[in-house]
């Protein structure tokens, strides 16, 4: 749990949670700086130093953008493994690696306490609605799948929101069969839990809920237990909405939908054919074997159609879900991960019931063995199951390594911190020091401010693999062993870095190695890499926020996506908001492939 170390988002959730700690609620400052989290579209004439506000708060100053149900789980971790927030920021990096660590644990047990709740929830929703065999296909698939295993691997609201979505199916399905007051009650309240997790989870299963609701109608005194629920859903996020700000603060996010198109809408389940396929497949068998059921043997049809209502009725929320992330998703949460997060639930229920149906047919007395036995062969064939998470390298992870270096630096007092992309959440989480964002800062501040500047760079180029760097000298005539291969890996990153620092600031540190006959070559190797892990990582994602841009690097896929809604292309190279300030800087160059810029107080520019 303690490795690799939290990414962009986990940094997010973690200080959060610790303003938690400070001030009872998530709050948009920590170490006295504001917290910038999201793309950047609201301005705020206000502020001298800072050209926006960040989205994800309210002009009340609260957090609105994620749910706080699993902040407060975090802040408790914190609070239970004794880990508090920094109270005054300092200059040199606060905790050890093993502290570092240890954050990082805590920050994560709660996510992995909510998968162990959905693989417990998962099995009694599937024993409710299909029977014990369904049960155990859909815990063994959920188990060792490699998508349940992430979202369990990370501090953020993933794995709650499975749990509470498992939880909300369980209690209709209790609904249904009783009907009791305190069925209600309990879907009442986890409703509302489900709100103040994952906003769009909410929407989804309260529209899915109204397709049972003609189904409950032979229950007594019915109109009075929906109306009374329907009364506590909104005593219990109304409220918050008011208070918080939250409904004024919306309209300010730029929806996905006004940059997809058609091709960008069907891409996802295009890509997943199989899965729909076999889908339609069982539905269309559903509805064949109901009109010719005299006519088909009752093997074939008795594992199937006595349970059509729950089979189209997990059809119909995959489309739902579907739907409502295309349609009210902001641009900026777009990605096919997390549109799996709200599909998963009933389309790993809808493949149990499948697995467990076929498993019937085949060999009724050993549908359990059967049934879990293909719906974990079925992820297998897609290659997402495991049955052990890959170990963390012996190496200390590049981003303590950049920590450590921060420890024998030398920082003025006064000295500005910044950093791009998102690192900078990353370091103010791990080393109690003033780093912010340096996206959202006006270039008349970073012109003008009269102390020192240091700003870090996050990699923008990817590794070359040894075995390409053998093959190129291979073709020369010249061997290398793995070791020297490993080596001139380093030495080609560290030189394409350079190159590229040449034209930006006055002096780089260490200074440029000599060049060898073949360094052009791997340079051009490495920058092709490099568009090429851009591209697939743009493909991949689903965000269709970068459309329209060639994207060369990884600095560049940040900038477009902090800057998509204000004009990125007259905020990116020579018109960076720091470019100016970083001409006569002196660039480190540190592990792992960040650089650092000096901007020293005497080479301020008037």
């Amino acid at each position: 749990m303690s490795d690799p170390p939290l990414w962009v988002d986990e940094a997010e959730t973690s200080i959060n949670a610790l303003t938690i700690l400070q001030r009872g609620i998530p709050s948009d400052h920590y170490l006295g700086l504001p917290i910038f989290e999201n793309t950047l579209t609201r301005s705020w004439p206000e502020s001298k130093e800072y050209e926006f506000r960040d989205t994800s708060y309210s002009d009340k100053g609260l957090a609105i953008y994620h749910g706080w149900l699993p902040l407060y789980g975090v802040a408790a971790s914190f609070l239970l493994n004794e880990i508090v927030p920094d109270r005054d920021p300092t200059l040199r990096p606060r905790y050890s690696q093993e502290e570092m660590r240890r954050r990082t644990r805590a920050a994560r047990i709660p996510a992995l306490l909510w998968g162990a709740v959905f693989l417990a929830l998962v099995f009694f929703v599937a024993r409710q609605v299909y029977g014990l065999d369904c049960a155990w296909a859909v815990i063994s698939a959920a188990t060792v799948s490699t998508t349940t295993i992430m979202y369990a691997r990370q501090a953020r609201y993933y794995s709650a929101t499975l749990a509470i979505m498992t939880l909300c199916c369980l209690l209709m399905c209790l609904i249904l069969k009783r009907g009791r007051w305190r069925d209600f009650m309990l879907a009442a309240g986890s409703l509302i839990l489900l709100f103040h997790t994952n906003l769009l989870a909410f929407l989804i299963v309260g529209t899915v809920s109204l397709l049972v609701v003609p189904f409950m109608l032979a229950h007594s005194q019915i109109g009075m237990k929906l109306a009374t629920g329907v009364g506590v859903v909104t005593a219990g996020v109304l409220p918050w909405m008011l208070w918080t700000g939250f409904i004024t603060a919306v309209v300010d996010r730029p929806m996905a939908r006004s940059l997809l198109s058609v091709h960008e809408i069907l891409r996802y389940p295009m890509e997943r054919w199989p899965y729909v396929l076999l889908a339609g497949a069982t539905l269309v068998w559903l509805l064949v074997a109901a009109y010719f059921r005299e006519k088909i043997s009752h093997r074939f049809i008795e594992p199937f159609l006595p349970y059509r209502g729950t089979f189209f009725f997990l059809a119909a929320w995959v489309c739902i879900a579907f739907v409502s992330f295309v349609c009210f998703v902001p641009a900026a949460s777009f990605f096919y991960s997390r549109l799996t997060l709200v599909l998963l639930v009933p389309s790993i229920l809808f493949g149990a019931m499948f697995s467990a149906a076929v498993a019937r047919v085949i060999s009724p007395r050993r549908s359990s063995l059967l049934a879990a036995t293909m719906l974990v062969a079925l992820l297998a064939w897609s290659g997402k199951t495991t049955l052990w998470w890959p170990e963390a390298s012996l190496d200390d992870p590049p981003v303590f390594q950049l920590i450590d270096h921060f420890r024998e630096l030398g920082i003025p007092p006064g000295t500005r911190l910044y950093a791009d992309a998102g690192d900078n959440l990353i370091l103010r989480f791990y080393t109690g020091m003033p780093f912010q964002s340096v996206m959202p800062v006006r270039k008349s501040f970073l012109e003008g401010y009269e102390g020192e500047v240091f700003i870090l760079e996050s990699p923008r180029f990817e590794w070359l693999d040894p075995s390409q760097i053998q093959r190129l000298l291979r073709s020369r005539g010249t061997h290398v062993s793995d070791a020297e291969a490993r080596d001139l890996v380093r030495r080609a990153f560290e030189n394409l870095i350079r190159e590229e620092l040449k034209t930006r600031v006055g002096q780089a540190w260490p200074t440029v190695e000599s060049p060898r006959e073949y360094f052009p070559e791997l340079l051009t190797l490495q920058r092709q890499k490099t568009h090429q892990g851009v591209t697939r990582t743009v493909t991949l994602s689903g965000n269709p926020m970068f459309r329209g841009y060639d994207i060369r690097d990884y600095t560049e896929m940040w900038q477009v996506f902090f800057f998509r809604f204000v004009q990125p292309e007259s905020r990116m190279g020579a018109n960076l908001n720091y470019a100016n300030r970083i001409g006569d800087a002196e660039a480190v160059l540190l592990p792992g492939g960040w650089v650092l810029f000096k901007c020293s107080a005497s080479r301020t520019r008037d």
